[in-house]
């Protein structure tokens, strides 16, 4: 069945998701909800909507669905606003690089007859904007689904749906299981790489040719560093419990190869780096 959707935040991820959708035919009528007349026009421009509004009353009213593609610390609080305008049976779903935090929350203040499904599509870059969106931005990539309390299997089923619709390979799991393990995966390697450009930029100030010696291995290391730093702000307090105690397992490996490198013992820091290539060479 095709629905009316509303997405609200018609950037990279918001935009991407109407570019999917309209190509594949997979929604009745799309409306773009925004902050920025500009942005909201671009987007209507690029086909990714059928109409736009800065109110997101008027976005949300008549919808069968509403994806929220705002900054993390947004999203519980426009659910609970829009909870209460929504008609009978709507589902609300995310695109929040962060889930235990929102679905907790959300869990408290969502009415009866209104659903929401946590989501993640595990896709993207370090640039933003509707004028970065491309249509086939989720396919083969992984969108995570964190069903709250309240979720019924119908309704997980009817985002599972969204998702595959437009490329994506579904994971259900538990909105904790996912921030423990995108720690690792997306949270600590953000914080390394803006880390090691913030060291970077103090060496440059000692010696400015450094500049000239970042060839591609660095800059393919910290190319997220140059992502919003304001969403990233949101997100690492949002998952501040699992990115610390990563923060504290990722130091004891890097003193645990500081050892091996002061030592000079070589043998064991070929183990590190064998060990690191064959996981690595599986993904």
């Amino acid at each position: 069945m095709k629905r009316r959707i509303a997405i609200i935040g018609v950037g990279l991820i918001g935009g991407s998701l109407g570019l999917a959708l309209k190509k594949r035919n997979l929604a009745e009528e799309i409306i773009g909800v925004g902050h920025r007349q500009e942005s909201l026009d671009q987007a209507m421009r690029m086909g990714a909507v059928d109409r736009v509004t800065l109110e997101w009353e008027e976005g949300v009213k008549a919808v069968d669905l509403v994806v929220i593609a705002t900054p993390v610390s947004l999203i519980p609080g426009m659910v609970g606003d829009m909870s209460r305008v929504l008609s009978p049976g709507a589902i609300i779903t995310d695109v929040g690089s962060t889930k235990e935090k929102i679905v907790e929350e959300i869990d408290k203040v969502i009415p009866e007859g209104i659903y929401f499904v946590g989501g993640h599509p595990l896709a993207g870059s370090e640039k933003r904007g509707v004028g970065e969106a491309k249509a086939d931005l989720f396919e083969n990539n992984v969108c995570v689904l964190t069903p709250g309390k309240k979720t019924s299997f119908e309704v997980v089923e009817t985002i599972k749906s969204l998702w595959e619709g437009v490329g994506a390979k579904v994971l259900v799991m538990k909105p904790e299981e996912h921030d423990f393990l995108i720690a690792v995966t997306s949270h600590l390697p953000h914080l390394i790489a803006t880390t090691l450009v913030n060291l970077a930029s103090e060496v440059a100030g000692e010696d400015e040719r450094l500049v000239s010696l970042i060839a591609n291995g660095f800059k393919d290391t910290t190319r997220i560093a140059a992502s919003s730093p304001e969403l990233w702000r949101d997100i690492f307090l949002s998952n501040k419990n699992n990115l610390v105690a990563m923060i504290d397992r990722f130091k004891g490996l890097l003193e645990e190869a500081k050892e091996h490198i002061s030592q000079e013992e070589g043998v064991l820091l070929q183990k590190d780096f064998a060990k690191a290539k064959t996981f690595r060479d599986k993904i």
